[in-house]
């Protein structure tokens, strides 16, 4: 199967640009896309489905949210937190931020995400309910729209609590 590149997100820096992209198919550990004058190109996290969302903790360290599924909400899958503590060069995943509700066809993977001024990453997100759909390539629809939850992580990313709208 072919791998297709999206666009996840950008890091500047007054001389540095870098574009951090996400594969839905294959996975990929920052493996170097292409490289030129002053712009690199990274693969960040393979089989999933991000955002250009970031957010650097007081430490340096960096925070980025993802869908864990491979397609854009046609699947059933959970609103993941990803880290990088060498500035981008390698990505890990910190934890589950919002799951897919058990044994359902949900996902929530539309979010907004940042920090807020105490130092909390802070992730508000809503998804999908899915409806199986034969003509559809992952098989399943969007049925109806979820609430929206808003999750805070005081570790970086390590663990989050919830509070559903």
């Amino acid at each position: 199967m072919e791998s297709r590149f999206a666009p996840a997100l950008n890091l500047l820096s007054n001389d540095h640009y870098e574009e951090y992209w996400t594969t839905g198919v294959g996975a990929c550990d920052s493996t170097r896309v292409e490289e030129g004058v002053g712009r690199m190109r990274r693969v960040a996290l393979g089989d999933v489905c991000a955002w250009p969302a970031r957010t650097t903790q007081r430490d340096g360290t960096l925070l980025i949210p993802y869908y864990n599924g491979p397609s854009h909400g046609r699947v059933s899958g959970d609103g993941d937190c990803g880290a990088s503590v060498d500035g981008g060069k390698t990505w890990s995943k910190r934890a589950t931020a919002t799951p897919h509700e058990p044994g359902s066809a949900t996902n929530r993977m539309n979010v907004a995400f940042g920090m807020l001024p105490n130092g909390e990453a802070t992730l508000a997100a809503c998804g999908w309910s899915l409806k199986q759909d034969a003509v559809s390539p992952s098989g399943f629809e969007i049925d109806q729209i979820l609430s929206m939850w808003v999750c805070r992580s005081s570790d970086q990313g390590k663990s989050w609590r919830s509070w559903a709208e």
